[in-house]
């Protein structure tokens, strides 16, 4: 989701749990360090893939939940099995292609999917994205 829409997710969220009540959130992230620059331009995914989103770096979803009355009480990242997960993904793509065309996708789209998926992949495998899950807790 874009950016703009943090707070009111946070918001949302919160307002859902009792007092003192769990969430479980995951979230593919960005390096703290890399953030400014893809908030700046648009990279490949925010144009074609996903128009409008915004992926929060750890610390900057961590803030973001904090400052809606939602503490963090521990985190688990595991990029490079979603880089994995990525890689069955698109072997099951492949081996499935003429199901693909079956369905009316045309070689415009199956060459736009193996591009998103290779790069999802390489940026998990490098660390440039990962994957998070926060357990949150309403204060």
């Amino acid at each position: 989701m874009g950016e703009r829409y943090w707070g009111r997710y946070f918001d949302t969220l919160r307002r859902c749990l009792k007092p003192g009540g769990p969430a479980l959130v995951q979230s593919i992230t960005i390096e703290e360090a890399r953030f400014a620059q893809y908030r700046a331009e648009a990279d490949f995914i925010q144009t074609y893939i996903f128009p409008g989103g915004m992926l929060p770096s750890r610390e900057r979803f961590q803030r973001s939940a904090e400052q809606r009355g939602l503490a963090c009480r521990s985190r688990l990242d595991f990029g490079p099995d979603y880089a994995e997960t990525l890689r069955r993904w698109r072997s099951g793509f492949e081996t499935r292609l003429p199901e693909v065309r079956a369905q009316g996708f045309d070689e415009a789209f199956i060459r736009l999917w193996r591009l998103y998926l290779c790069y999802c992949e390489a940026g998990f495998d490098e660390g440039r994205i990962g994957v998070s899950q926060f357990l949150l807790q309403r204060s």
